[in-house]
């Protein structure tokens, strides 16, 4: 084997074939293929193909640059800030992260945190940035924020947060201001407080995908931070098609100005919903936008009691 004949070892490194270049009883690397193992992160880091990595990530305001996935263990810790540029691959978690309080990491080019079902916690002052023109997408995690703002800054308008199998727990409300939000998969809002979208950014639901708002949550859709947001800007969330869904759970929706219309897609409603909207069809929360095509497949289920003080207008084309 190779660690009883060294010998042999070298001979068939220089006998294999352009495919296999090494091998052990544990290891093959296929066509010059890279797998980096560090112990830790400190300062700038170039990884060259799959990273695995130990503990710490202590960029010391440097930059964490990946040519391929990196895997990180259970031990794994966030130590200070600096930058990630993802080049389009993904970190998987290998247990719950956090982010200590008041520590920030800009993504500067578009990937994939994956938490392999774990817990992605920002502190009170942690945050994440999304560059310009940089998709970030958190995937299959539960992402608790102890923040009073929103922790995931969008740096501007051409910033995107894809949320793909998600739980979002806050502890305060949280209100997104700028960017494009893309749903995939099953989108959980949790907790007591309320999730308000403010966003004049289109967003969008995919198809066989699900905005759920969960017991005791509220969400409020209000585009424009200072004042009312226009008749155009009502209907700034698209569900794709008929797959995709938004599902209200005995929470609370509020539409303090201009309203809310949505078209396509599947609203579910069940047990004790609470809408505080407008009392005109012009600022109402609107479900279709009275064509066939744009129809709305609304669903009560049977524990379904919606309380409204408001304007609710279904609008069907037919």
């Amino acid at each position: 084997t190779v660690r009883t004949n060294s010998n042999a070892f070298a001979y068939g490194i220089k006998n294999n074939s352009n495919a296999i270049k090494f091998e052990t009883d544990h290891f093959i690397s296929v066509n010059g293929g890279k797998v980096t193992a560090l112990g830790a992160i400190n300062g700038s880091t170039n990884v060259e193909g799959i990273g695995l990595l130990s503990s710490p990530i202590d960029l010391q305001g440097g930059t964490l640059s990946l040519a391929s996935d990196m895997i990180l263990s259970n031990q794994t810790t966030i130590e200070s800030s600096g930058n990630f540029d993802l080049q389009g691959n993904a970190v998987f978690f290998g247990g719950d992260l956090t982010f200590p309080a008041n520590i920030t990491i800009k993504v500067s080019s578009s990937g994939v945190l994956d938490g392999q079902g774990h817990v992605l916690e920002l502190s009170a002052g942690a945050k994440l940035i999304i560059d310009n023109n940089v998709t970030l997408t958190l995937r299959n995690m539960t992402w608790m924020s102890h923040e009073s703002t929103w922790p995931i800054e969008m740096r501007s308008a051409t910033s995107k947060l894809t949320l793909q199998n998600n739980a979002l727990c806050f502890d305060r409300d949280l209100t997104f201001t700028q960017g494009q939000l893309f749903i995939h998969g099953d989108v959980f809002v949790t907790g007591t407080n309320k999730f308000s979208y403010a966003s004049t950014g289109t967003s969008y639901i995919a198809p066989h995908s699900t905005l759920y708002f969960d017991t005791n949550s509220t969400f409020s859709y209000s585009p424009r931070l200072t004042n009312r947001h226009s008749h155009s800007e009502r209907n700034l969330i698209k569900l794709t098609d008929k797959t995709s869904s938004i599902f209200f759970d005995e929470c609370s929706l509020h539409l303090p100005d201009s309203g809310w219309q949505l078209t396509n897609g599947t609203i579910y409603f069940n047990n004790k919903v609470v809408v505080y909207g407008q009392p005109t069809q012009a600022n109402s929360l609107e479900l279709g936008d009275g064509t066939i095509a744009n129809d709305s497949d609304i669903q009560l289920l049977s524990g379904a009691n919606i309380e409204n003080y408001g304007y609710v207008y279904v609008n069907p084309g037919n």
